[in-house]
């Protein structure tokens, strides 16, 4: 899962669209460069971040047969 985030500076509105728009870059990045199941990768546009927060993008790694996550961090 590709989760993405703006700052805390950005409209509420366009927060959305631009979180929206930063997690589907990065998934199209990962299918295009690591040739990964595009159909596997869910996006989650979280908009606008906590005050004092940055924009982000987090993705989740679900091994195909646990439970658990692992997860990378990019600010």
């Amino acid at each position: 899962m590709v989760a993405a985030s703006t700052g805390d500076k950005v409209d509420t509105d366009k927060s959305r669209q631009l979180s929206e728009a930063r997690a589907m870059v990065v998934r199209e990045y990962l299918v295009d460069h690591f040739r990964l199941d595009d159909t596997r990768i869910k996006t989650l546009p979280l908009g606008k971040t906590q005050a004092g927060d940055t924009a982000k993008v987090e993705i989740t790694v679900y091994p195909a047969k646990t439970g658990t996550a692992s997860r990378a961090s990019q600010n």
